[in-house]
């Protein structure tokens, strides 16, 4: 979810719940400058057909100017939760 701050629109607050327990050392925290990746985008058209709804969306992000470093590390994991995605549906 995203809240964004009604004096300041550049700045966003992203939050997320998590339906399982978790110990204390699974937790953390980043506050930064990020910018907003995509990585869903790498999905073949195809892929998205076939997913339906079942398409996860699959977010990154980064520091300002290192966009393309999160695209070419993380390839990988879209394209694994599309295949997980359709695994299990």
């Amino acid at each position: 979810m995203q809240i964004v701050d009604t004096e300041n629109p550049s700045m966003k607050t992203v939050s997320f719940n998590v339906s399982s327990p978790l110990a204390p050392q699974q937790i953390g925290f980043a506050i930064g400058p990020f910018e907003y990746v995509n990585l869903a985008e790498f999905r073949e058209s195809d892929e998205d057909e076939t997913l339906g709804q079942n398409a996860i969306p699959v977010d990154g992000f980064c520091l300002p100017g290192r966009t393309e470093e999160v695209r070419n590390t993380c390839l990988p994991m879209a394209k694994v939760c599309s295949l997980m995605s359709n695994l299990l549906s």
